[in-house]
């Protein structure tokens, strides 16, 4: 695809204070991925960025990265991609090599498609917010902190997981966790753990 073609099937719409621009190559509906968005970028204002496009990609498991100064014009751009293979999930996600990155546990692709768009939103408000230490996760550092950008990430985690439209599907997906990756545990010691109840 080139990139004239690429920018002409790009959607717009205003979330929150942001215009976002929007081109989805992945497997899921423009309505799955503006809904992700709007989950990432709740409570999130920033001011210096009034347009950032957004790029969602197929993955085999996922990836994302924040560029601030955009790749083919003006605007920052966030690119993210998640698998939809189901299967996959739940995974525990434990980072290793250092770098700050925060230990999460994904029970479905859309967590995290939701998890890789909150992360690299954040640094798009941290770069907005530098020098900031107030409204930052503790043990944060730098400009792009990945610790903060993960905690972020979390957080928006968690309430996509309360939803009132996703409580029924996760109570089963709950299940299964207790099935499949932890026997020990009873279901509802599992629902206090995962905040469900």
């Amino acid at each position: 695809m080139t990139i004239a073609k690429a920018i002409r099937n790009r959607r717009s719409k205003k979330v929150g204070s942001v215009r976002m621009s929007l081109l989805n190559r992945s497997k899921r509906t423009d309505a799955e991925v503006w809904q992700a968005v709007r989950y990432a970028t709740s409570g999130l204002t920033m001011k210096q960025h009034p347009n950032i496009d957004v790029s969602v990609l197929p993955a085999r498991w996922w990836r994302a990265t924040y560029y601030p100064s955009g790749f083919n014009g003006p605007n920052p751009l966030v690119v993210a991609g998640a698998t939809t293979d189901e299967t996959k999930f739940p995974y525990r996600h434990e980072p290793t090599g250092g770098g700050g990155y925060l230990p999460d546990l994904w029970l479905d692709s859309t967590e995290c498609l939701i998890s890789m768009l909150a992360h690299e939103f954040r640094h798009a408000w941290q770069e907005e917010h530098k020098g900031r230490k107030r409204g930052k996760a503790w043990g944060a550092r730098g400009v792009y902190s990945n610790r903060d950008a993960d905690a972020y990430a979390i957080r928006k985690t968690r309430e996509y997981r309360r939803s009132p439209e996703r409580l029924q599907k996760y109570e089963e997906k709950v299940a299964e966790v207790v099935k499949k990756l932890l026997p020990s545990f009873t279901y509802t010691y599992l629902c206090k753990l995962l905040r469900l109840q």
